[in-house]
This record gives structure tokens, C-alpha cells and sequence, in this order.
């Protein structure tokens, strides 16, 4: 359904499931949709909890916001999003840049957060091999808002030709519907990102669930990412950084775990 926040704009929100269920505020990772990331959860999810799911600004039905857009732009767009749905307190389930988001609000908004639940995500994204990653994202993003829009549309176009090779015709037109340059600006954030000196101080309850075979976010950093958090339970599953579209069935039941084990220590 559309929900309008006040001074940000009108949203489309996926709310599903009992509504005295524990609410679930699903967060999605980069460069994908909400529903992209998660179409082969919310039927499981729903049968317990309440599911809020949405596009984050600038991919796909998100918002459009004239400012530069980053994780910390995204973290406020979630608060925003359960205030006008009249939800206090939440489960934050973050999967990839999600989790960044789950995190940035799990340090500002504790007080809402009932409990958070990571998945395929690291503390820090700002590594040796990646670092002038930031850099080149904000100059492409730079380049972009000063382009003539015909030339980004149609080197957006290409791009996306390639990228969505073999994709059913729903997830292409899923991805067709990004903003390139809060794309490249989320990018720029996410690969700045870094909570290594301040995720120790999370006390809300957690878990984490690993993609053992991810070949974006090595097994090895979402391990480290969980032993940063007090009480963290880990919940490992089979499956490279597409776990949740490619295999569900193994997929679903780790993240069940996870939030049952979350909900058990609220």
C-alpha cells in the first residue's frame, strides 16, 4: 500500500501478515528490490510476524530524494516508515547493506528496536582491496547529477542489459526501476562504512545468520561481525550472497531460527 511520510515523500510498503504478530521491518541489500531479496520469505515470515518490507530511496519504487542519499539517509527512512504505520517497537531484519541500516539504527534508535537479526553482512565494509571504492562511487555520482539525463538513462540501460542477462522478466523490471545516481551514492556510503568501534555497545537482542558459501561477504567477516555483538546467536546455512532467492528451503528455516531465538529474549 502507499503510506506518505511527511517531509520525505510517498512510499509503497509491503505489510503483511497478523497484525498482532511482533512486527519484522525487513531491510534489503544493494542494487535489488525488496521484494527482489525477499519474495521467497514473506510467505513463511507472515504465517508468524507481522512483515514491513519496502525499496529503499533509490531502488526501485523508493524515494526519490534530492539530497545525497546514504545508509545513515536509509536508517532514517525506516523510522520513518514504522512512525507513520504507528509501530513502537520492532524486530530490524537487515540482509547485505540492510544490515548496515539495522545497525545504524540498532547505535540511534535502540529504544525502538525490540531485536535485530544480520544476514550475509559485515562491520566493516571498508576494506584494504575496496578502499578507493568510496571515492570513485561519489565522483561517478557527481558526474551523474550534472549529466544530461538521456545519456544516464541510456548508460544505465546498457549496464542493466548486461547485469540481468538470464533474469525472469519480473526481476529485470525490478532493477529497471533504479535511480543510478542514489545508487552509486548508497554505494559510496555503504563501502565507507565501519562500525567496528561502536557495534560492542549493542545490547539489544541479536542473531546472525551466515551464508557459508557467500562470495560477496566471506563467511569469515559475518563470523567476526557476530562476535562483536554480546549474546549474538549464530545460525549458519548453506548458500552464496543469492541464498534467499536461490535456495529458500534452507534459507527460511536458519532465518527462523534466528528470529525465534531473538524473540525468545525479548
Amino acid at each position: 500500500r502507499k503510506l506518505h511520510l511527511p517531509g520525505r515523500g510517498t512510499i509503497i510498503v509491503r505489510d503483511e501478515g497478523p497484525r498482532d504478530g511482533i512486527p519484522v521491518v525487513m531491510s534489503h541489500g544493494w542494487t535489488v528490490t525488496a521484494d527482489l531479496n525477499y519474495f521467497a520469505q514473506y510467505a513463511e515470515l507472515a504465517k508468524t510476524y507481522r512483515i514491513i518490507a519496502f525499496d529503499h530511496a533509490g531502488h526501485g519504487s523508493g524515494l526519490r530524494p534530492r539530497g545525497r542519499v546514504s545508509v545513515k539517509r536509509l536508517s532514517e527512512d525506516t523510522i520513518a516508515v514504522v512512525d507513520a504505520l504507528g509501530i513502537d517497537q520492532f524486530v530490524m531484519f537487515g540482509y547485505s547493506l540492510g544490515g548496515t541500516v539495522a545497525q545504524l539504527m540498532a547505535r540511534d534508535h535502540a529504544h525502538r528496536m525490540a531485536g535485530m537479526v544480520l544476514s550475509a553482512t559485515r562491520s566493516r565494509f571498508r576494506t584494504s582491496d575496496l578502499r578507493v571504492w568510496p571515492a570513485i562511487m561519489a565522483t561517478i555520482a557527481g558526474a551523474i547529477r550534472s549529466a544530461p539525463q538521456p545519456l544516464v538513462d541510456g548508460v544505465f540501460t546498457r549496464i542493466l542489459a548486461k547485469r540481468t542477462e538470464g533474469l525472469h522478466p519480473w526481476g529485470t523490471f525490478q532493477v529497471s526501476q533504479h535511480d543510478p545516481r542514489s545508487l552509486i551514492e548508497t554505494g559510496a556510503s555503504l563501502f565507507n562504512f565501519d562500525s567496528t568501534d561502536w557495534i560492542r555497545g549493542i545490547r539489544i537482542p541479536t542473531a546472525v545468520v551466515i551464508t557459508e558459501d557467500d562470495d560477496k561477504i566471506p563467511a569469515k567477516a559475518q563470523r567476526a561481525l557476530a562476535d562483536l555483538i554480546l549474546g549474538a546467536s549464530l545460525h549458519p546455512t548453506p548458500g552464496m550472497h543469492d541464498a534467499p532467492l536461490v535456495v529458500p528451503e534452507t534459507y527460511n528455516v536458519a532465518l527462523m531460527q534466528a528470529l525465534d531465538s531473538v524473540v525468545s529474549r525479548l
